[in-house]
């Protein structure tokens, strides 16, 4: 337990300014109809974690990148934020619904698309973008 304590504080103390600014809003609360609210998600195997102590929240009509080197734990957080994998702490809301006990109201809005093999080569980044937001249904006013 103290090794636990020791390390939060260790991590605490090496935050940057941005990440306290998100964590004490975070910590206020937000509105429910917030689009993405990710606090404190964290998956462990056994002895290893993976992800740890993850918190974020993304605005309606934001575009966000999850960055980080091989193994920081990228995919693992995509895909228990996506509730393709569970979780060892933490919640996700999508429009205030919980991934892990509503994934049916969650997965009207969200889906995960892996690294490999999603892209048709013959299309542009743009031809993709609108090839997916036709099929979510996007208005053609919108594009």
């Amino acid at each position: 337990m103290k090794d636990s304590v020791r390390t939060r504080a260790l991590l605490m103390d090496s935050m940057d300014e941005d990440v306290e600014a998100e964590r004490r809003l975070m910590s206020q609360g937000l509105d429910p109809s917030t689009p993405l609210m990710v606090c404190n998600l964290e998956k462990n195997y056994r002895r290893f974690c993976a992800v740890r102590d993850v918190s974020f929240h993304i605005e309606k009509g934001v575009c966000m990148a999850l960055l980080g080197p091989n193994g920081a734990g990228k995919t693992t957080a995509m895909s228990m934020i996506t509730g393709v994998l569970g979780t060892s702490g933490g919640t996700t809301l999508v429009r205030g619904y919980d991934v892990q006990k509503q994934p049916d109201e969650v997965h009207k809005d969200i889906g995960l698309c892996p690294q490999h093999d999603v892209f048709f080569p013959s299309l542009s980044v743009r031809d993709h973008l609108l090839c997916f937001a036709r099929i979510r249904g996007v208005p053609r006013s919108e594009e």
